[in-house]
């Protein structure tokens, strides 16, 4: 099978036991996950060959990303009830995903 992106779908398959069960539907995942990647990264972005592999943490923020889509659309709308009531799920991977491609920086970088 084909690299999507910056990834290996059989890889990402075999590493995400709770994700998708059809490969379509990751490779999928993967390809909206690299286009939104490849949104928020710097220009130029690297190029993947043998000698200039592509960084790790672009790696890691299309697999946050496609984690990401992949629980919005288990999710439904994210509103339920838990045991403390009514509440609403929140998705952290995405902000990680774009602090990985972009860290922030300045003294204020962590906090918000």
């Amino acid at each position: 099978m084909a690299q999507v992106g910056w990834l290996d779908p059989e890889i990402e398959h075999d590493k995400w036991t709770d994700g998708p069960a059809d490969q379509d539907d990751l490779e999928e995942l993967l390809e909206v996950a690299l286009v939104k990647a490849q949104a928020w990264a710097p220009k130029p972005l690297p190029a993947a060959t043998a000698d200039d592999p592509v960084p790790g943490n672009y790696r890691f923020a299309q697999r946050l990303l496609a984690r990401h889509l992949w629980a919005r659309k288990q999710a439904g709308d994210g509103e339920g009830f838990g045991a403390d009531g009514y509440m609403i799920q929140t998705y952290p991977l995405v902000r990680e995903a774009y602090d990985a491609i972009r860290p922030k920086q300045g003294p204020l970088a962590g906090l918000l």
